[in-house]
């Protein structure tokens, strides 16, 4: 039997980890603007699997496609302040590398992560229109 720990604050019969439901909180913008935005659909799809999963695969997948997603943004825009917080979302990605998988975790990743991400993602399609 599936035994709880202190990781399931949030709703204690889940399987998920607080980390996993907030992270699963933070793809909702993706999810919205998915049939408007390719980037907001590959994320949305992604993200979806690796959080719910949570497997050394879907981890390498997710990683792997968000970098080149970063790395086609950048190519792609001329504005520098895209560059910039696509830049500090990177740097809050490998701090939170290191840290345990808590809520506190959870969060630093929904708001300096998938949130400046989907900004950075928002302000450039808006300003290529």
């Amino acid at each position: 039997m599936y035994k709880l720990s202190k990781k399931h604050i949030l709703k204690k019969n889940s399987l998920l980890t607080d980390n996993q439901i907030i992270c699963l909180i933070g793809l909702t913008p993706y999810i919205l603007f998915s049939l408007k935005s390719n980037y907001c659909f590959i994320i949305s799809i992604n993200g979806l699997i690796y959080h719910i999963f949570r497997t050394k695969l879907t981890r390498i997948n997710d990683i792997f496609i968000n970098f080149l997603l970063i790395i086609k943004l950048n190519y792609l825009t001329s504005h520098s302040i895209i560059k910039y917080l696509t830049f500090l979302g990177f740097i809050f990605f490998c701090i939170n590398l290191f840290l345990k998988s808590t809520i506190k975790s959870g969060l630093l990743h929904l708001i300096f992560v998938q949130l400046l991400s989907f900004y950075c993602i928002n302000l450039h399609e808006d300003l290529i229109k």
